[in-house]
């Protein structure tokens, strides 16, 4: 599958459990199709906060709503951009987009997995070819992220629950 940037910027043709699909720009409707579905689940959210008193979940409508009004939500605002960083986004725009090739969100969110499980591993390879790291150094820059972002990303993740510091509420005796 290619990357996101291909999803949203050039068709382009790639494979996924035998079948071809082929990806292109989305158009503006299938851009509003987005957008109203991350209205929908803004609204949807805040609709489940059962455990919040009444009067806090009538607010966080209004809340919800205004965010709305203001295009927080709309294609390209801040809720969009957020949400096209996740997982779950990205299956859905290519939900979107592939609809007419029979491509569900379910479909959608095992191709994003497989592709996500498709560059951990060559980061993993990456990290072991190179110890000192000057490769995924690279590969931060060019994602735009500091120098170091994968080795503190994974001497943070090396850190068993064990070997975490003692937090400030736990007593010496």
């Amino acid at each position: 599958m290619p990357s996101l940037a291909d999803l949203l910027n050039s068709p382009t043709a790639f494979e996924f459990e035998g079948a071809t699909y082929q990806l292109r720009e989305p158009t503006l409707f299938e851009c509003g199709q987005y957008q109203r579905w991350l209205e929908a689940e803004a609204r949807a959210s805040a609709g489940r906060a059962t455990e919040l008193p009444e009067e806090d979940r009538r607010n966080l409508l209004r809340d919800v709503n205004a965010d709305i009004a203001a295009q927080r939500y709309a294609w390209g605002g801040e809720m969009c951009v957020i949400s096209l960083r996740t997982p779950q986004g990205i299956a859905r725009l290519l939900s979107i987009i592939c609809t007419d090739q029979g491509v569900t969100y379910e479909l959608a969110c095992r191709m994003v997995d497989r592709k996500l499980r498709e560059i951990a591993a060559l980061l993993v390879a990456a990290q072991e070819e190179d110890p000192t790291g000057k490769k995924l150094e690279a590969v931060a820059l060019r994602l735009g992220l500091p120098r170091t972002y994968f080795a503190t990303l994974s001497s943070a993740c090396a850190t068993s629950p064990s070997e975490s510091p003692a937090t400030s509420s736990s007593s010496d005796g």
